[in-house]
């Protein structure tokens, strides 16, 4: 804090909170005296829904404050503009990827066989399980393909549905087309990923606002094999499997369309997909959007809107798990498409 005081002392008058993980209340307690003299901008990457004690705190202490919201994708933005009262200016910026993945592209290693990749967490609302079941029959449909499947188990998500834990079964006996292989460093990922085809995801994971992994892969040559789902969206992918939500308010894919897709999808070419990450995620890229975003006009921020407010209580009133009673509750069910009507619109 004392480091920002001197530099708003030498009229240094913007703040940019890089990262969603600082607590940037902590701050703007100490800087109060500077509100009418300093701009902020502070990114919200998905964690309105899942911080909900910073953002109540917010309420009181970003209020009054010159400032503009940054987000991952305009599913997110669409959520945001719900949670925030009047008209707040919000921007997409979506993360830059690291150096490494804009090396030139070398050939895969072996090109008898059609890879397919998932890499990320593993867990019901990334509905990997189901996708491994729809892998196994497309590959009894077509032949030399396999599914490489990378990342960590694990139970993020269950505190909005009351799911039965489902035991890993069909992971501990991945053989022939589908091989797991556990979690990876970054800087192997980046090797792996050189080697696959296609990148799949059938995610519909309840904040799923953006999609690092994807655009990973991307760069790495592999074309997105996705549901339309959230952040997802924004990849404007020809193979994004549509996505529904039932009356028992759990989300799910078109199964059938994706057996089809990976049946059917062609390869794509890896330069093209190197060149389309230069142009929308490399680092000069998000630099040159972040100035933009920073030249244009500040609105000062008014507060938390009253679905937030519902949102929160549901929050408190079931330990983090909003949407419980959603089944029997007529303002749970209205809370719920109110939030997430840009992820599956």
């Amino acid at each position: 804090v004392l480091e920002m005081k001197t530099l708003i002392d030498k009229n240094y008058h913007t703040i940019y909170f890089l990262s969603h993980n600082i607590n940037f209340n902590v701050f703007l307690k100490k800087l109060s005296n500077y509100k009418n003299t300093l701009k902020l901008l502070i990114p919200v990457y998905g964690d309105m829904t899942i911080q909900v004690n910073r953002w109540t705190e917010a309420n009181s202490n970003l209020t009054g404050w010159k400032a503009k919201l940054i987000v991952a994708s305009i599913a997110s933005k669409k959520q945001i503009e719900n949670f925030v009262r009047n008209k707040q200016p919000i921007f997409v910026l979506r993360h830059p990827l690291t150096k490494e993945y804009f090396k030139p592209l070398e050939k895969k290693i072996n090109t008898e066989i059609t890879k397919y990749i998932y890499a990320g967490r593993i867990s019901l609302g990334k509905n990997v399980f189901a996708m491994m079941d729809d892998f196994i029959k497309s590959s009894k449909l077509k032949q030399n393909i396999e599914l490489n499947i990378y990342g960590n188990i694990d139970s993020i998500g269950y505190r909005f549905f009351t799911y039965s834990r489902q035991e890993n079964i069909i992971l501990k006996e991945s053989n022939g087309v589908i091989k797991y292989h556990g979690q990876k460093t970054v800087k192997e990922m980046t090797k792996i990923y050189r080697d696959h085809d296609f990148f799949i995801s059938m995610s519909t994971y309840q904040d799923e606002d953006y999609g690092l992994a994807v655009a990973q892969s991307i760069a790495s040559g592999c074309y997105p094999i996705l549901s339309r789902w959230g952040g997802y969206k924004d990849f404007d992918c020809s193979t994004q499997i549509e996505t529904k939500l039932m009356s028992n308010y759990h989300l799910i894919y078109n199964r059938k369309k994706l057996i089809q897709t990976i049946c059917n999808a062609p390869k794509a070419d890896k330069e093209e997909m190197n060149d389309f990450t230069i142009k929308h995620f490399s680092p000069e890229a998000i630099t040159n959007n972040l100035l933009k975003i920073i030249d244009k006009d500040y609105e000062v921020y008014s507060g938390q809107s009253s679905l937030f407010w519902k949102y929160r209580n549901l929050y408190k009133k079931n330990s983090g798990q909003p949407y419980i009673d959603i089944k029997t509750s007529p303002e749970v069910e209205s809370v719920y498409k109110t939030v997430y009507h840009g992820y599956y619109e």
